[in-house]
C-alpha cells in the first residue's frame, strides 16, 4: 500500500508544477489602477500599472483564457492522479 501512497505523494507533486502559473492575471481595477498578480516557479509577485494604456475587452478576453487555461491543467493532473491511484 505505501508503495501508492508514495506515487500518489510524487503525482499531486507534479501536479503542483505543472499548474505553476506563469502569466500575468489581472485581478482588480481600482482608482484608475490595475492590480496584476504573477506566479512563477512558486514564486508569486504583485504589480500595480496603470488602466489607461490596456483595452478592457482585451483584460476581459485574457481573464477567460486564463482561468480556462488554469482549470484544465489542474483538471487533467486530477484526473490522471485519480486514475492511476
Amino acid at each position: 500500500m505505501s508503495f501508492f501512497e508514495d506515487l500518489k505523494e510524487r503525482l499531486e507533486t507534479t501536479l503542483v508544477d505543472l499548474t505553476t502559473i506563469e502569466h500575468v492575471l489581472i485581478i482588480e481595477e481600482s482608482d484608475n489602477l490595475l492590480y496584476r498578480f504573477q506566479q512563477t516557479a512558486g514564486d508569486s509577485l504583485s504589480y500595480i500599472g496603470a488602466a489607461d494604456d490596456v483595452d478592457e475587452e482585451l483584460f476581459e478576453l485574457f481573464n477567460e483564457a486564463f482561468s480556462a487555461s488554469v482549470e484544465a491543467r489542474t483538471g487533467i493532473g486530477q484526473f490522471i492522479i485519480e486514475c492511476l491511484t
